[in-house]
């Protein structure tokens, strides 16, 4: 007794300067059973690396600063973020090889959130 168990809950990073739909996403993935971090920045994003890891990431691709594409370019030198996977979140569709980024997948805005909900059962089983 007394004793801190440790969440077996999936957790879910959410990037996105738009915080309507952080806390929208945030929600809906939270009710569905999921641990959910959100960071307004690629910045505070690469910042919670040193404290955790993810399963999965949604990363906006267009943010002030540091956009989702530079953001990638610069976690991969972090150990906690290795393998997990990233799906972009974007308005369009992204023209750079997904392979030179390391990205899984594109979630085009509009999405539902069934699409939202597959993509995290995909990426969290």
């Amino acid at each position: 007794m007394g004793k801190k168990v440790e969440s077996m809950k999936k957790k879910i990073l959410i990037v996105d300067d738009e915080q309507e739909l952080s806390m929208i996403l945030s929600e809906l993935l939270t009710m569905n059973g999921y641990d959910v971090v959100t960071a307004s920045s690629a910045k505070q994003a690469l910042s919670y690396f040193a404290e955790c890891r993810f399963d999965l990431i949604l990363l906006d691709v267009m943010m002030p600063v540091m956009n989702g594409l530079q953001f990638l370019k610069a976690a991969r030198s972090h150990s906690n973020f290795t393998g997990t996977p990233v799906v972009m979140i974007s308005a369009t569709n992204i023209v750079e090889n997904m392979a030179d980024y390391g990205w899984s997948e594109i979630a085009v805005k509009p999405f539902t959130f069934d699409q939202i909900l597959n993509i995290a059962k995909k990426y969290t089983q």
